[in-house]
């Protein structure tokens, strides 16, 4: 594998199918289309579905609709399909402790919860169209990664099936700091990380690190530049707001049975190392909060952030509170608390 820095922020470095035309006045056979007033057989284009947001109480709709974008792109799979007798679908992961986040979104998007067969995470199914099409017009305007293609495939399923009318809207270049983006993709895809040590001086040493590393999976879409098919761009754009270095990873694999072809496969990574690029976490992820059991670990991350801050994680009863933390940090976490839901972006109305 080779890996390069890639420098970012105040140090040197790298600067910053859809359907074809035909007869669509054959009926065409829809199933399961329960709860939308949908006949079994209808012609595309000719209903009409409702996807009302009455149920909603939202605070604010340009959070929501970030977090929820974010979150999609993270850990979400789009699934729309290529002829109209088939239903589109998103698909959202989450593992098996974050379970109570997955039921309480199903309160407010619909779908089901299905517990994956090795049992140790759950997916919140939303196949319902008319609550598919309700959240496609939340998630509308805030992609921001090569995965904006497939969200445009589906918004032409709802168009041409369904006269949605929706907008298909380009990747979302305001400024990261501006909406709840990161936190929902950090949700999905970022960790906190402590590691405890005691060399040989006797003096302990504790390190924090905000880490994010994202793949390079998606293939090259015809409808975005080229410059917006990568994931650099988007984990560059990470790495200028929190001050920090960016890493590249390249490996490579045999294209099936014939080792002498070789594919390249890139991946990046977000990785801060410093408390200046910590505390621009902290100031981030304090105006935009995590909403998974990630939160937790961020709470207790931000906790020896402070300890370190003021150089109180030398002190007996700092190394104390520190080692108490690692004891129920990430993994070894047993016991999780969901109070912070209540201050979700949207709750149902009562």
């Amino acid at each position: 594998m080779n890996k390069q820095l890639l420098l970012c922020g105040t140090r040197k470095g790298t600067p910053i199918k859809v359907l074809e035309n035909g007869d669509h006045n054959k009926p065409k056979k829809v199933t399961n289309l329960r709860n939308t007033g949908i006949n079994q057989y209808t012609k595309p284009g000719s209903v009409t579905l409702n996807a009302s947001m009455d149920h909603l109480s939202v605070h604010n709709q340009e959070l929501l609709g970030s977090y929820l974008a974010d979150l999609v792109e993270a850990d979400g799979c789009i699934i729309c399909p290529k002829t109209f007798s088939k239903q589109a679908h998103i698909d959202i992961c989450f593992c098996i402790a974050d379970k109570p986040f997955a039921e309480f979104l199903q309160t407010l998007l619909g779908g089901n919860i299905v517990i994956g067969a090795s049992k140790n995470f759950v997916k919140l199914k939303i196949n319902q169209q008319h609550k598919l099409l309700r959240l496609c017009q939340l998630m509308n305007d805030f992609f921001r990664t090569p995965k904006i293609d497939v969200l445009h495939n589906l918004i032409k399923y709802f168009n041409e099936k369904y006269n949605a009318n929706l907008m298909m809207k380009g990747l979302n270049t305001s400024p990261l700091c501006s909406n709840a983006w990161l936190a929902g993709f950090s949700d999905g895809d970022a960790n906190f990380l402590l590691e405890i040590s005691k060399p040989r001086s006797g003096r302990v040493y504790v390190r924090i690190q905000y880490r994010l590393r994202l793949a390079q999976i998606y293939a090259k879409c015809k409808s975005l530049q080229l410059e917006c098919n990568s994931m650099y761009g988007i984990c560059f754009a990470i790495a200028i707001l929190f001050d920090c270095n960016l890493y590249s990873y390249t490996h490579q694999r045999a294209l099936g049975h014939n080792k002498s072809l070789l594919k390249a496969y890139h991946s990046y990574s977000v990785v801060t190392t410093n408390i200046k690029s910590d505390h621009l976490v902290c100031s981030y992820f304090d105006n935009y909060p995590l909403f998974s059991s990630k939160r937790l670990n961020y709470l207790d991350w931000r906790c020896v952030y402070e300890l370190r801050n003021f150089k109180q994680h030398y002190t007996p009863q700092g190394v104390a509170k520190i080692s108490e933390i690692k004891a129920r940090f990430n993994t070894n976490r047993t016991v999780f608390t969901w109070d912070h839901l209540s201050t979700f972006y949207a709750k149902t109305r009562e």
